[in-house]
């Protein structure tokens, strides 16, 4: 289940979200405690792509804040995300 979520994010795919939300739903459901990690992981790629969906509009729409978005801390765990580079450059910021 995961594995295949995994897979696709390191492949460089963008899930749809009714993909991730059905996992996350199979996950919750589960009375396993041995998933937390996984549930953790899986929230953790939810809120990323969400972020990165919600800053692709912002540039898209020419947000004045874009210019400080290689200089905010609270972004840097996408320093190293392809489409947080992209966006970077897209606003003239070398990445």
């Amino acid at each position: 289940m995961l594995t295949d979520l995994r897979n696709d994010t390191l492949a460089g795919e963008t899930l749809p979200p009714t993909v991730v939300r059905q996992q996350l739903q199979k996950l919750l459901s589960s009375s396993e405690l041995a998933h937390a990690e996984r549930l953790a992981k899986l929230l953790r790629f939810v809120v990323e792509e969400t972020a990165l969906a919600c800053l692709e509009a912002a540039v898209g729409t020419r947000e004045s804040f874009a210019i400080f978005l290689k200089a905010w801390p609270s972004f840097g765990t996408l320093h190293s995300e392809p489409r947080f580079r992209s966006l970077l450059d897209r606003v003239g910021l070398q990445p």
